[in-house]
């Protein structure tokens, strides 16, 4: 075997870990095989000192926290999909429920900032007319309008506080949620090897 078909079939064998990690160990393995050479090895002699690519292979998946799977007969692939068909009412009950429930805890999170919100909204639109009503009130008194700018004021100053907390409720929300969803693709992406 020479270096070429030696590192062909490396990058075959680790397809499954990416462009970029396969290039920079299909590098290393290359500049092991120049090192051997310049040593005095003929190319075979240096590929036979490194190894079979197939172990090769195996070590680094491994030490990539990869899942090594072996190729399942016929027979086997069946029988587990029969399994999983007949498993169904269980698992996918159970599945059903948990997606429920990180539904309604979404729900119930995010009613916070719609709470927040809410009174945010009502706040600033209730103290502004309180204090453009406040002018109509001049009949009745300078004390009643002094009360209704006082009233208008203190619904602006509840009504931008709440907009605040809603602003920075609706953010850590946004980011809870978008780690929980990164957790959950990183569990369903995991990469998975036939040998």
């Amino acid at each position: 075997m020479n270096k070429k078909e030696f590192l062909s079939n490396l990058t075959k064998q680790l397809s499954s870990l990416g462009e970029t990690e396969c290039n920079k160990f299909t590098t290393y393995y290359s500049e092991m095989i120049d090192d051997y050479i310049e040593d005095g090895y003929t190319e075979s002699q240096a590929i036979d000192k490194i190894g079979d690519h197939k172990s090769i292979a195996k070590n680094i998946i491994e030490d990539q926290g990869n899942i090594i799977l072996r190729e399942s007969s016929v027979g086997r692939k069946v029988l587990q999909i029969v399994l999983l068909i007949l498993g169904f009412p269980l698992w996918g009950s159970i599945l059903s429920v948990i997606i429920l429930l990180v539904l309604c805890g979404c729900v119930i999170f995010l009613c916070i900032p719609l709470v927040t919100g809410v009174i945010a909204l009502t706040g600033l639109c209730g103290g502004l007319w309180s204090i453009a009503g406040s002018f109509f009130c001049l009949k009745q008194g300078v004390h009643i309008v002094v009360t209704q700018i006082g009233f208008g004021f203190l619904l602006l100053g509840i009504g931008v506080l709440c907009a605040l907390i809603t602003q920075f409720t609706f953010v850590k929300y946004l980011n809870v949620t978008k780690l929980f969803i990164q957790k959950i693709s990183y569990t369903f992406r995991k990469k998975m090897v036939r040998i």
